[in-house]
């Protein structure tokens, strides 16, 4: 099966922040590359009941994104203050930030490059085990 059946063609985002295209996440894990056994741990981690795994993983934003090769990339949805880039805050779910606080979303996975489609990433409550779910929660890449 090709990569066009599975996720699509690639598309440029719908729009990006020019901070988006500069500034890639530090929290980016791409599973082409040796960080896929860290995630792999993680989700493991969170399935197992940990308690700072499954904390960090309900109150933050995990996103993930197929890129123009069939690459699966992710990462916490960050943000980074708008006077100094490299101070960065996980996107917690339940706080308002200020607004020199800007997100990187999910043009930033790629560099604002085109991608097949994107989403989020989180567990289900109502699923024992740490279930993970890939929602397609993206108004940037995929389905519009």
């Amino acid at each position: 099966m090709q990569l066009d059946d599975l996720f699509g063609a690639p598309v440029l985002p719908a729009r990006f922040d020019p901070a988006e295209k500069a500034l890639a996440p530090k929290s980016r894990i791409n599973t082409s590359e040796d960080d896929a056994n860290s995630l792999r741990m993680f989700l493991e981690s969170v399935a197992r009941g940990c308690p700072l795994s499954s904390f960090l993983s309900e109150s933050t934003v995990i996103l993930w994104l197929a890129d123009a090769d069939g690459n699966m990339i992710f990462s916490v949805e960050e943000l980074f203050h708008r006077d100094d880039v490299t101070r960065r805050v996980p996107n917690n779910l339940e706080l308002q930030y200020a607004e020199q606080w800007q997100k990187l979303g999910h043009p930033s996975l790629v560099g604002a490059m085109p991608a097949r489609i994107a989403g989020e990433m989180f567990v289900d409550p109502e699923e024992a085990g740490g279930t993970w779910v890939l929602s397609n929660k993206s108004g940037r890449y995929g389905l519009q």
